[in-house]
């Protein structure tokens, strides 16, 4: 679960860094 959770915050990280780049 830790791993899954990890994966999820990089997930997170990355859509994140999308909106940023988008807006």
């Amino acid at each position: 679960m830790s791993f899954k959770k990890n994966c999820l915050e990089k997930l997170t990280d990355v859509l994140l860094a999308l909106n940023v780049i988008e807006c």
